[in-house]
């Protein structure tokens, strides 16, 4: 019975309770008209919402659409057919029916809206459940990107012990949604996500390129990173080619597409056949402008205060405040060199967080790609390339930045290929 609550309290199980509601309304007020138009048009509707109620209740909708394509075009069919019949009946009846009619029509009218939007932006990889929303990240950017910006949302929490069985339940009650069609499910954890836990489903008997991956938030993450930030990035690198699509959000994390393909280590990463890809794909990055009407500002500067704030305010570094406040003095003093970097240096689009890890090789495509969007924001052009320098240091406990950093002939071939021919020909 929860189950069926929380199908009808969704934002479209709403809309459909609603209209059968209505539908019940009119019908019952039909005996006093006993008009057949009148009364077929109000017991469809109520039966219909009925139907689409517990048929998503039950998970046979999303089943039937994915086997059977054209139903979704049927409901929409249906949708504008009563649209046209209820705004009819509105004009030409007289309270209370008129009334009744043109609540359905409106009613109609907003389901088959975000109906269509839904369906414009999933298509058939992934049915529409009544679980969806219209996340509002979008109030300060280019309207061009709404068609990108519908998802199938799905209100799942899970846990985040590390016992490895409920993160697999939580993910397979996810991906079930997603892909209703996957009847055994197979699932590959991956152990490199500092901030987030990882683990990749796919159906039994495929290959991995059919994953897709549930992340997890760690905990108190959301105090340092804008998550509607990550999506809408995440959104629009992938209508670039430039990441793998979001299918699902939910409370702590989200669902997404897997990128084929082995992370980096410290061999790779100078292979003079890799970074040469490497250096074009970060150079696409920095060429992408969300805002090309303002001007645009590093804020580097901003999520570094944060960042020391935090750590002054947090519970897990007490014992170490001799520390916390040497960085808070080191950070304060960066100040005074604010205005020199910032006048040599662009502000692009940057990864900022070009680990080996989050860079995956495709040896079968050669190609390379770039995957967690967490610290994207606009930075200095330098910072990305001085990052991915400072990351071959690894992530153990003792760093060796002498021998790990790239020696600086290696550093200037990869600057080459970045602001040659691949990249940035204008920046010297």
């Amino acid at each position: 019975m929860s189950g069926l609550l929380e199908v009808i309290k969704s934002p479209a199980g709403r809309l459909f309770s609603v209209e059968g509601l209505v539908g019940l309304i009119g019908a019952v007020l039909n005996f006093f008209k006993l008009s057949f138009f009148d009364g077929f048009l109000f017991w469809t509707t109520l039966i219909v919402s009925i139907g689409i109620v517990l048929l998503t209740y039950f998970k046979i909708l999303e089943v039937m659409k994915a086997k059977f394509p054209f139903l979704e075009r049927a409901i929409f069919f249906y949708l504008g057919l009563y649209t046209i019949l209820y705004l009819i009946m509105g004009i030409f009846s007289f309270f209370p029916f008129g009334i009744n009619s043109i609540c359905l029509t409106i009613l109609f009218i907003i389901y088959g809206f975000h109906s269509y939007t839904i369906y414009r932006s999933l298509g058939t990889e992934a049915p529409v459940s009544l679980n969806w929303r219209i996340p509002n990240l979008l109030l300060h950017q280019n309207i061009k990107y709404l068609s990108n910006w519908i998802y199938l949302c799905v209100f799942v929490f899970l846990s985040d012990e590390n016992s490895h069985l409920t993160l697999k339940k939580g993910a397979s009650s996810i991906v079930s949604k997603i892909r209703p069609l996957w009847d055994n499910h197979e699932y590959k954890i991956f152990n490199d996500g500092l901030t987030n836990k990882l683990i990749g489903v796919y159906p039994k008997g495929t290959s991995l390129s059919e994953m897709i991956i549930v992340r997890v938030y760690g905990e108190e993450t959301d105090k340092l990173i804008d998550r509607k930030s990550e999506l809408k990035f995440i959104n629009i690198l992938h209508s670039l080619d430039l990441s793998a699509p979001v299918y699902a959000i939910y409370g702590n994390g989200f669902a997404y597409g897997y990128s084929p393909g082995v992370t980096l280590n410290m061999d790779s990463v100078k292979d003079p056949n890799i970074y040469p890809l490497l250096a074009k794909k970060l150079s696409l990055f920095h060429k992408i402008n969300l805002n090309p009407e303002c001007t645009r500002q590093s804020k580097i500067w901003f999520k570094m205060r944060e960042m020391v704030k935090f750590i002054r305010n947090s519970s897990h570094f007490h014992g170490l405040d001799k520390e916390v406040e040497l960085c808070y003095e080191y950070f304060t003093g960066l100040n005074d060199k604010y205005k020199k970097i910032a006048q040599l240096n662009k502000v692009v689009l940057c990864h900022n967080d070009l680990l080996l890890g989050n860079i995956i090789y495709d040896e079968s495509l050669k190609n390379v790609s770039l995957i967690d969007f967490e610290y994207l924001f606009d930075n200095y052009q330098w910072y990305d390339i001085a990052n991915h320098f400072c990351e071959f240091v690894g992530l153990s406990t003792s760093l060796d930045f002498e021998n790990c950093i790239p020696k600086e002939d290696f550093q200037k071939k990869m600057d080459f290929t970045l602001h040659g021919e691949h990249g940035y020909a204008s920046i010297q």
